[in-house]
């Protein structure tokens, strides 16, 4: 019994050492095959990035060039003025005498040139037309110099002149005096704009108007201290 058991464990050992030397190899075999996966910075995942837009969808980068307003004049000159000149006047627009460095001066015209660049609109499709970094940078620079001046020299422009509707005459009324009044009663009806009774550009004083303000205020005054 005792010699079957010893048998018994020899085999066991063996099959043992055996089954591990088949597992072992492969087990080696396996942990050599495995790649650790690199860690991705930031960096090298812009790295990843620009390859692939630039390999795949070949978006041209436009960077600003450093070009004088002088030289920007010239680029206006040589695209811009054939179209935009004092014959033709295509848009109703001349850029003849159109100086980048003194955009100021026309400013209206400046703007208008900013938002056809900044939209990709001119010169027309077909046109000769700069270099995008050529573009970039006059629409950059008229940009500068428009918002420069107007950071120097701020003008909110004027105000146009605002009367009192029926519905704020009455109101006031009643917070100086403390009367209940029908304005109707003094003033004509109020112009409208867009359906709004309060809009300064169509609240013209008229002689009409004006008269009913200084009736309603003598009638009023009377209504509030009395009439001895």
């Amino acid at each position: 019994m005792k010699a079957f058991s010893a048998t018994a464990v020899g085999i066991t050992l063996l099959l043992a050492g055996q089954v591990s030397d088949l597992i072992l190899p492969m087990e080696t075999a396996l942990s050599s095959d495995i790649v650790e996966a690199p860690v991705r910075t930031p960096a090298s995942q812009n790295e990843i990035i620009q390859g692939y837009v630039s390999d795949d969808i070949s978006i041209p980068s436009v960077l600003p060039v450093d070009l004088s307003p002088e030289e920007l004049t010239g680029v206006v000159q040589k695209y811009c003025v054939v179209c935009h000149n004092d014959v033709m006047l295509t848009g109703n627009l001349t850029l003849s005498e159109f100086d980048v460095g003194s955009a100021t001066v026309k400013p209206v015209i400046a703007e208008k040139m900013i938002v056809k660049l900044r939209a990709g609109m001119m010169p027309i499709p077909g046109a000769p037309r700069p270099s995008p970094d050529t573009l970039l940078a006059l629409v950059e620079t008229l940009e500068t110099i428009i918002d420069d001046a107007a950071a120097e020299d701020p003008n909110p422009g004027s105000r146009t002149f605002q009367r009192l509707n029926r519905a704020e005459y009455a109101q006031s009324i009643k917070d100086l005096l403390d009367l209940d009044i029908d304005a109707g009663d003094y003033l004509p009806l109020d112009t409208k704009s867009a359906n709004f009774d309060n809009i300064a550009d169509v609240q013209m004083l008229s002689p009409t108007l004006l008269g009913g303000y200084l009736s309603a205020a003598g009638e009023i005054s009377r209504l509030a201290v009395g009439d001895p």
